[in-house]
């Protein structure tokens, strides 16, 4: 969630606490429960935060200057740090591979729902047919 979008004023009962407490007072009490928890949530929101507003000099600066504290963070913020190109142009562009691994999908399911087909052609014809 949001950091912004955390409700400061409506309590509400958490039976986790088991009392009536705000979000914004659960996320502060977990906070301060813990520095690496502290120090991953900032980094974590620090990059949320650079995505919605599609600020990708923000975006690489938060995953270049994460400092590692033994955390599962550590691993995520590692890979987007290899993978720092493709995760900018993905912030950059709007554009998704979405559909197309969709179609993939699609077929991979033709193939294990026929147990394959007589000739080729009809394969390819039912890949055609997926598209339509």
């Amino acid at each position: 969630m949001q950091e912004s979008s955390l409700n400061a004023t409506d309590s509400k009962y958490y039976r986790g606490l088991g009392e009536y407490s705000t979000q914004q007072n659960i996320v502060d009490l977990g906070l301060n429960q813990s520095d690496d928890f502290r120090h991953s949530y900032n980094a974590y929101q620090s990059v949320l935060e650079a995505i919605r507003n599609n600020d990708i000099n923000a975006l690489s600066e938060a995953i270049t200057h994460y400092k590692r504290n033994g955390s599962p963070t550590d691993v995520a913020m590692n890979t987007l740090k290899k993978n720092l190109s493709y995760v900018l142009s993905s912030s950059k562009y709007s554009y998704s591979n979405g559909p197309l691994e969709g179609i993939n999908r699609k077929i991979k399911a033709l193939k294990r729902g026929c147990f394959g087909f007589k000739n080729q052609m009809h394969f390819f014809m039912r890949i055609q047919l997926i598209r339509a």
